[in-house]
């Protein structure tokens, strides 16, 4: 029998190279014959995390926490795998017990940082960061990301691209830095769409060109359509796309769905569960493997539905992973990839007029919206329009979407109606420090904070009842709402915006245009403040949007799922023409 320590030798080898299921049997060959062997329990755990066998990785690593109580780093490592199968409860009590062993240790102030963010706490993420660019400067890299999301989150987007700037600059090639810059640009105000489009362009280069490789298989007559996302759950992308997926036409297109996140919601279960799709789960999978089984599966048409926001796998496009490749959905605007063959849109969101001049890819416009809705399944009737006390401006949008040009233009709202409240809900508003920031904000334009009514993320129904309880929403930009206009509408409540130069800032405009609402769009500041005041004084004009909102909506190209399904299987049947 050959000694543990020549089999934890070889294992380690073996994971130094790349081979983790090598690796891992020889991690086990080792616990089979020292069963508490510390080393080789960890990185067993960490392996397994690697290769994407989260729920084992947990198990083994809980094992090692036993075996070691001390160390830290075990406990960032299964704080890690746990966030990634999104139980985040024990992965954030994970983290904080490493921080308890070693409160210098910066992967796990950074890795709680990230959680933090995604829980709607953004100030202690940003101090847990701060103290560790202090610290920790080799560490500078992963917590100049945390810093930028958690000052993103708090309505400070301009501070958030300066910490990305700060990073790019220590590590020019850095590609979730990358990503996460080029993202944020779309809710800067004071970018240019041509400097958007450069910055991108920019980016791409670093992707060689790699033409179409395999055709589609000549045996088969249905077309193989992926779609990868880490977003297939409550989310504005699980809920865009399910009408679709529910809809393909199964003797046209064959559907896998790649689910690029750990755990899952009612949504995703609802999807995993339509009938006739194939369901991938990659979360964890590295790029090229992820790369692999897309070829493996013959997909013919891969779409990428999250652009360069979080979590994204723009890396597996820039493999060319697909004969035809696209994005959709996700992001408002180009990848800058040469690999991805097209971008699907409409003529909403791209005037046929401004031609290709914003995209790297083929702009194809759908002959009708590029997006569907389908409304809450328990959302309550719409309720009569609010008599009596202040009347109730809303605001639903991530505080991203928020910045001084959009504070300023409330405020002029605000102070023009006196007896008006703002009511705004977003996830980052139950943190308390980014509340006072937001109330100072305010102040300095002299709306006192008994103006103001916050509220963080709450269950779909409380958030529709919220609503309910609203006369008129504002819109955000220069990235407008989308789904939290969707709802808004659904439940009878109008939704005022400014449309803008670029598709982001073109939301709002083509969502109430498509229902016959040109009234609620502006193209000015003045315009907008002008509107929102006349709406605020006009109760018979609220009243009567409201008691015919929902079914605008509900007989709309906006809810036709079929209709949207079809453009893009017309459109997958076109480029896989012309590409192969």
């Amino acid at each position: 029998m050959k000694s543990p320590e020549k089999l934890f030798k070889r294992a380690q080898q073996a994971q130094a190279a790349g081979d983790l299921p090598l690796a891992i049997r020889l991690f086990k060959d080792v616990l089979k014959v020292s069963p508490r062997h510390l080393d080789a329990t960890y990185l067993l755990g960490t392996a397994q995390a690697l290769g994407g066998a989260l729920p084992e990785a947990v198990a083994t690593l809980r094992k090692a926490a036993e075996i070691g109580p001390g160390s830290a780093m075990i406990r960032t490592n299964l704080g890690l795998a746990l966030k990634m199968l999104g139980r985040g409860d024990e992965a954030e009590a994970a983290f904080r017990e490493a921080l308890a062993i070693d409160p210098q240790l910066p992967q796990a102030a950074n890795n709680l940082a990230a959680l933090l963010v995604a829980r709607g706490q953004p100030t202690e993420a940003e101090a847990l960061v701060a103290g560790v660019l202090k610290t920790h400067p080799e560490a500078a890299s992963y917590a100049l990301i945390q810093l930028a999301n958690a000052q993103a989150d708090q309505a400070r987007v301009p501070q958030a691209l300066d910490s990305l700037q700060s990073l790019l600059q220590l590590a020019p090639d850095h590609r979730v830095g990358w990503s996460n810059f080029l993202s944020l640009l779309h809710y800067d105000p004071a970018r240019t769409r041509d400097e958007i489009f450069e910055l991108h362009r920019q980016w791409g280069r670093r992707f060689p060109s790699q033409a179409s490789g395999r055709r589609m298989s000549g045996g088969r007559k249905r077309i193989r359509v992926g779609y990868l996302s880490p977003d297939f759950r409550a989310h504005p992308v699980g809920f865009l796309i399910e009408p679709v997926i529910g809809d393909h036409d199964r003797a046209r297109v064959e559907v896998f769905m790649y689910h690029d996140a750990g755990g899952g919601d009612a949504l995703t279960e609802r999807l995993r569960g339509i009938e006739g799709l194939v369901w991938r789960a990659v979360a964890g999978m590295p790029d090229a493997g992820v790369a692999s089984l897309v070829r493996a599966d013959e997909i013919d048409v891969l779409m990428d539905l999250s652009g360069h926001l979080s979590g994204n796998r723009l890396a597996v496009f820039g493999a060319r992973a697909a004969p035809v490749q696209g994005t959709w959905l996700g992001y408002p605007g180009t990848t800058g990839i040469p690999a991805m063959d097209f971008a699907i849109s409409d003529a909403g969101f791209d005037p046929p007029q401004e031609g290709n001049a914003w995209y790297s890819e083929q702009l194809i416009r759908l002959n009708r919206p590029a997006f569907c809705y389908s409304p809450p399944e328990d959302a309550p009737p719409v309720a009569q329009l609010p008599r009596g006390g202040a009347f109730r401006f809303g605001a639903f949008n991530n505080l991203r979407k928020m910045n001084d040009d959009v504070i300023a233009v409330w405020s002029r709202i605000l102070a023009r109606v006196p007896d008006s409240v703002l009511v705004m809900q977003t996830r980052a508003l139950g943190d308390e420090g980014v509340r006072r920031g937001l109330g100072a904000r305010f102040g300095a334009h002299g709306i006192g904070e008994e103006r103001l009514e916050f509220h963080a993320t709450s269950p779909l129904a409380e958030h529709l009842g919220l609503l309910s309880d609203t006369h008129l929403c504002l819109d955000s930009w220069p990235w407008n709402g989308h789904m939290t206009t969707l709802n808004a509408l659904w439940m009878g409540v109008p939704v005022l915006t400014l449309a803008g130069d670029r598709r982001a800032w073109r939301m709002g405009r083509c969502i109430l245009s498509a229902l016959g609402l040109d009234e609620l769009v502006t193209d000015s500041r003045d315009a907008y403040v002008e509107t929102a005041v006349k709406m605020a004084r006009d109760a018979g004009l609220l009243g009567n949007l409201r008691s015919g909102l929902r079914q605008r909506l509900a007989e709309s190209p906006l809810t036709d799922g079929r209709g949207l399904a079809a453009e893009l299987e017309r459109v997958y049947s076109s480029v896989l023409l012309a590409n192969c």
